[in-house]
């Protein structure tokens, strides 16, 4: 698991004065970024075994606000052949609480950028990713 604390814009908010829902999406993909940076540190070849978004979906549960304290924590939630799906949950802190603000998921299949074509999940990644779904079992 890794935890991106992203940074809030006054950009972000929307007339109602929270951020605004399509921003979230944003967020989450910083927080993919910083995930596959934690998962492998060195050099990752991201156009021959880079990934595709098929599918994001994200429930709301509480509105953030410019100022807010938030974090996102993002684990591997599915391994598929092809696919993996990614589950990151918005949290803010508020008092002395943590206080769960969304909940998304993300499908993302390895893709050649090279040749426009999907692969296999590559062995290298798939040892690490089942070794964080038994971890968090």
């Amino acid at each position: 698991m890794s935890t991106y604390q992203p940074e809030i814009r006054f950009v972000d908010m929307d007339a109602m004065g929270h951020i605004n829902n399509a921003i979230y999406f944003t967020y989450l993909e910083q927080a993919r970024i910083d995930y596959f940076r934690t998962l492998r540190a060195e050099h990752w070849d991201w156009i021959e075994e880079g990934v595709v978004v098929a599918k994001n979906e994200l429930n709301y549960q509480v509105p953030i606000f410019f100022g807010d304290q938030v974090w996102i924590e993002t684990n591997c939630s599915h391994v598929g052949n092809k696919s993996l799906t990614l589950t990151s949950r918005i949290f803010k802190r508020k008092e002395d609480e943590r206080v769960l603000c969304a909940i998304g998921h993300c499908v993302l299949v390895c893709f050649n950028h090279k040749t426009q074509t999907p692969h296999a999940i590559p062995t290298h990644w798939r040892e690490i990713l089942e070794k964080e779904l038994s971890a968090n079992e």
